[in-house]
């Protein structure tokens, strides 16, 4: 009897409302997202998380920004260490020491994004990191989104660089306990014309990210609690589509986390 109680409180009008979802959305912002030509054809919107703290992040990035012609909307990131109580952290988490509060701030900003895209109805959209510099020009991305539509039409997800764990001095994939995707992700690249096919990676410096993709994200993070940092934890989504492009559009700073530190601007 209980069972069905929860499971009609659950459901209001056709949708599912997992339980760990109705702990998400409290944490998201809402975000003001003006409607405009993002300067890449193809991408319906750019958003750049930025903490409030870091002003000469936003000034810094803006300058490329105008290099590049792109018309950007600035996300007010979720700063973990000053938004967030202990309580606040105990309850988003698989293990209460599974993130540190920065990492979660950084999670919760990146789903605010998403489901604003959802809300937005976009076909495709940009997420960057405020530590983010071009290095190729950004118009030319949509001559990719275009072939990688005749690639795989079912794509999610997009990253404007070439990763690899060697050069990021890591040794091993990390995993998680109920991964349907423990043996995935450890299949080498595949390699395409202009594209690898991935199956494992890290950093969100720069990401395309399709509806489907965004559906796909936000499956995934309402059913379970947090147990690795977003850019790990996306790998293990079940049936996730990832592809790199084999140019390097971006590079990203590492000198100084906001996440893994706290931000010593406050």
């Amino acid at each position: 009897m209980k069972y069905w109680i929860l499971l009609s409180l659950l459901v209001i009008e056709g949708v599912v409302f997992w339980p760990h979802q109705a702990k998400i959305s409290r944490y998201l912002k809402p975000l003001k997202v003006e409607a405009q030509n993002t300067g890449i054809p193809g991408i319906d919107c750019i958003y750049c998380i930025n903490l409030d703290i870091r002003k000469d992040k936003w000034e810094r990035v803006q300058k490329e920004f105008a290099i590049q012609g792109l018309h950007v909307n600035r996300v007010a990131a979720i700063n973990g260490w000053k938004d967030l109580t202990k309580t606040d952290c105990k309850k988003l988490l698989a293990s209460e020491k599974a993130l540190k509060p920065g990492q979660i701030g950084c999670f919760l900003s990146h789903l605010s994004v998403l489901k604003n895209a959802q809300m937005k109805g976009f076909e495709r959209i940009l997420v960057l990191e405020d530590d983010v510099s071009f290095i190729a020009p950004m118009k030319e991305l949509s001559s990719y989104l275009d072939q990688l539509s005749e690639v795989d039409p079912d794509w999610d997800l997009l990253y404007l660089d070439n990763w690899s764990m060697e050069d990021r001095g890591l040794k091993e994939r990390f995993d998680r306990p109920d991964s349907t995707m423990s043996e995935v992700i450890k299949k080498p690249k595949e390699e395409l014309s202009r594209f690898f096919h991935v199956f494992y990676r890290h950093d969100l410096h720069a990401l395309v990210v399709s509806k489907k993709g965004v559906q796909k994200l936000l499956d995934h993070f309402c059913k379970k609690p947090f147990l690795l940092a977003i850019d790990t934890e996306m790998n293990h989504i079940d049936q996730i589509r990832m592809y790199e492009t084999k140019r390097v559009f971006v590079r990203a700073s590492y000198a100084v986390s906001d996440t893994w530190d706290k931000p010593k601007h406050e």
